[in-house]
């Protein structure tokens, strides 16, 4: 499987519309850091940061925003955040400080305000949460004065403190995922049925069927169908394939225009262009080439299915020590059994 060059997360994170007032932003040098802080109550350690929204951590939405790699860095309620980036502030010319717990933030919004501490020659400009600090003004400081800060407030910096404002985090983070898809001429039978992670890719013209789950790592070609509670893992499916009803792939490429029939499976294995696995058919360990066949309730685990081949239905084709191979253009009757090596 083809490996994305720029994850799905971060390009939704780059098109979130945004205005400030500032003007357009500015290429300014800088490190970043994301704070994740640990709050001590009773014997008990709170890492909310930990928690997830559509299959990324809230310090994962937030390091993905920033327009470079980050640091992160674990805080307790006894540290001091100037003492734990002091060593990484260094060579550009701010340390943008992020906490992990503000997964709204957008890529924008960062550029925007970094620029505007550029523009104001601010040594420290105070987020509603986190800081722009310039780095030759922390070299110099043990404790940052509100007096030198100038506050900028933005609903991207809006904590997750509590359950309530997860759950608001999720839907804000959900509705964007959605926009971004729908933009770039994806349909969706019914979005709040869809199970969608963030690191998932869907090409112009697709359909999603209600109740369809697409997980983290998948990669939906142009003028693909899925139909109604698909499940779709970590797999690659090929431009104008269809993805029936109930169908579960995972970890697998699906060539262009193959069909994956109701009920079906497909694990750890490849299909080649214009290939069918039928009805209740279950495909694991194994390829199946362009053209090939595998019949309704038949089973194939450590095969080899090459080009037109045809495996009836209610067979089973299991490799022992190797593949089996089933050769160009060959027909296995239906309700065969094929327990080890064919060549």
């Amino acid at each position: 499987m083809e490996t994305m060059e720029k994850t799905i997360i971060e390009e939704i994170i780059a098109s979130e519309e945004h205005e400030f007032v500032e003007g357009d932003s500015l290429e300014v040098s800088a490190n970043y850091v994301v704070l994740c802080e640990e709050k001590s109550f009773e014997g008990y350690t709170s890492r909310i940061y930990e928690q997830k929204i559509c299959g990324e951590t809230l310090a994962d939405w937030v390091g993905k925003a920033c327009p470079e790699k980050p640091i992160f860095l674990t805080l307790s309620d006894r540290e001091n955040f100037l003492d734990l980036i002091k060593p990484y502030a260094r060579q550009n010319e701010y340390t943008v400080v992020l906490f992990a717990s503000t997964p709204l933030i957008t890529k924008s919004k960062i550029k925007d305000l970094l620029g505007f501490a550029y523009r104001k020659r601010l040594n420290v400009c105070r987020l509603k949460k986190g800081y722009i600090l310039k780095n030759e003004y922390i070299s110099n400081i043990d404790e940052i004065y509100a007096t030198l800060a100038y506050t900028l407030e933005s609903n991207d910096f809006n904590e997750v403190k509590t359950v309530e404002d997860l759950s608001i985090a999720k839907e804000t983070l959900t509705k964007r995922m959605f926009n971004f898809h729908k933009k770039n001429g994806v349909v969706f039978e019914n979005e709040k049925l869809t199970n969608l992670n963030s690191n998932v890719y869907i090409g112009a013209g697709s359909e999603i069927g209600a109740g369809v789950s697409l997980l983290s790592g998948s990669f939906i070609g142009e003028n693909v169908v899925i139909q109604e509670g698909a499940i779709i893992s970590n797999s690659k499916i090929g431009d104008d394939s269809i993805i029936e009803t109930g169908a579960v792939i995972k970890n697998s490429l699906i060539k262009a225009g193959s069909i994956i029939e109701t009920r079906s499976v497909v694990n750890h294995s490849v299909v080649g262009e214009r290939a069918r696995v039928c009805l209740c058919a279950k495909l694991t360990n194994s390829a199946l080439k362009n053209n090939a066949i595998l019949g309704e309730n038949s089973y194939s685990d450590n095969a080899n299915v090459l080009e037109n081949a045809v495996i009836g239905k209610n067979s089973y084709v299991i490799g022992t020590n190797r593949p089996v191979i089933i050769k160009q253009n060959d027909v296995i009757s239906p309700c065969s059994r094929i327990l080890g090596e064919k060549k």
